[in-house]
């Protein structure tokens, strides 16, 4: 019988580069050579490893797996499939408790990953799976912030010019960690690639508004948004909203000018009749007109959240109705639930002035899992909304110890 055929170093680093290849005559030519030489299979398992549970649904990743299961026992691949079930499941994980149940599968890629990683820098579509799976932990278990961003980095190791992965940095060193001058270093990089990059320069312009409460600066960058576009109902909110500022009442009337002729236009911008609301109440502080704007939004958007929740917030603080301003908050969360804002409001409302920590207790637990463990400061709570969150998250941790254990 003849000796197994091995391929030697120069042939293994071709037949590697065809097997990585976004080429998919090269992954055929490569599956042509496995064919010829099968006992290769085991010089380059990792490469269809890769392309069977990175590329999982493609005609490549049934042939690899073909392949695999041809030189190598039961036990090795069902090692090799726990050590990828995670690129199987990140996608069903919405929410925190999904992620605790599911974590040991990102652990156990995480022990092997160093061993892939060369390949994996290889292959454009391999990095954008390491994308989506930092996308999913951003999005839904923000205790495991530390997870994305190293998977963002191992995109920027790729392509250190990436813009979707810039901005989301951008975002988290925002949102999150609140480190602003790195949050701007990120947003000026994506310009310097993309210089009309819609989402960033809108992000720079809140960066400076509700962060930095910089609104000339804001207006510096909202400007330059719509000279690149002109007629963006999203962007003019923005812009009718840093005109109505405090520090810009000079432009009140002219913020509600645009803010007029988008609802005119479009009833339904859920943006401009919050907006328009919250600069009547709390500039102006034209009670009642800011309370028609919020209902006559209702009327049009009754499922906006955002417009359930600042009328709940003007009921309690306002008028003093707690019973009213509940049932809105309910309202609100009944069609989201993950609004710190509105939860902060909300859980500050219940143990403060109405000392209902057990009613609070359980919204309180939900806020806790939106951030990273003890709540953060949010832009849009005011100094003195925050002032009393503390004090309720104190008398919560006061009445119920057990929440001190809650990561």
């Amino acid at each position: 019988m003849a000796a197994p055929s091995f391929l030697n170093s120069e042939e293994v680093e071709r037949l590697s580069d065809m097997l990585l290849s976004e080429n998919s005559n090269d992954l055929e030519i490569g599956f042509q050579i496995l064919k010829a030489h099968p006992y290769a299979v085991q010089q380059v398992h990792r490469e269809l490893l890769l392309m069977v549970h990175l590329a999982a649904h493609t005609e490549h990743a049934v042939h690899a797996k073909a392949l695999l299961q041809t030189h190598f026992d039961a036990e090795q691949l069902q090692t090799w499939n726990n050590t990828f079930e995670v690129f199987h499941r990140y996608g069903d994980l919405y929410d925190p408790e999904d992620f605790e149940a599911q974590w040991h599968w990102f652990e156990q890629h995480e022990a092997v990953r160093g061993e892939y990683l060369s390949f994996i820098l290889r292959k454009h579509a391999y990095v954008r799976e390491y994308f989506s799976l930092a996308e999913t932990i951003a999005e839904f278990y923000k205790k495991r912030l530390d997870w994305a961003q190293r998977y963002y980095d191992l995109v920027l190791t790729y392509n250190p010019d990436d813009v979707p992965t810039l901005h989301r940095l951008g975002n988290l060193e925002r949102d999150h960690h609140h480190r602003y001058e790195e949050a701007l270093a990120y947003y000026l990089k994506v310009l310097s690639i993309q210089p009309t990059h819609y989402y960033t320069l809108e992000a720079i312009t809140l960066l400076y508004l509700d962060y930095l409460e910089q609104p000339q600066e804001a207006l510096s960058w909202i400007q330059r948004a719509l000279e690149a576009y002109p007629q963006d109902e999203h962007l003019l909110v923005w812009l009718a909203d840093v005109y109505m500022t405090p520090s810009s009442l000079q432009d009140f009337e002219q913020g509600e000018t645009i803010l007029n002729d988008i609802i005119a236009r479009n009833p339904y911008n859920t943006a401009a009749w919050t907006i328009y609301g919250n600069h009547l109440w709390i500039t102006k502080k034209a009670i009642d007109r800011a309370e028609q704007v919020y209902n006559k939004g209702l009327q049009h958007n009754p499922n906006s959240y955002n417009l359930l929740g600042n009328l709940a917030e003007l009921h309690e603080r306002v008028y003093g109705d707690a019973d009213k301003a509940r049932a809105l908050y309910l309202k609100s969360f009944s069609i989201y639930k993950d609004d710190p804002y509105h939860l902060g409001n909300f859980i500050r409302m219940l143990v403060v002035q109405l000392r209902d920590l057990e009613g609070a207790r359980s919204y309180y637990q939900h806020l806790r899992t939106l951030f990273f463990g003890r709540i953060q400061r949010q832009a849009e709570w005011n100094p003195q909304q925050w002032k009393g969150i503390q004090e309720a998250e104190r008398l919560l941790l006061e009445q119920f110890p057990e929440l001190n254990a809650q990561p």
